[in-house]
């Protein structure tokens, strides 16, 4: 979900860091550091960026 949000602003960096992540919590870490980043945009995508990526066990 954090190299979607990065991907979503086009900071190739921060997808990078959190793809490259060896625990989910590395990924996680990567989010605060996404430049550009705007929550009025990230709340417009914000179903898009997390169903995709979600846990099948939400989903049921």
């Amino acid at each position: 979900m954090m190299a979607a949000k990065a991907r979503l602003f086009g900071d190739e960096e921060a997808e990078r860091r959190a793809i490259a992540a060896g625990h989910p919590r590395q990924a996680k870490a990567a989010g605060p550091t996404v430049r550009g980043f705007d929550d009025a945009v990230r709340q417009e995508h914000r179903f898009g960026l997390v169903v995709p990526h979600g846990s099948p066990r939400a989903a049921g």
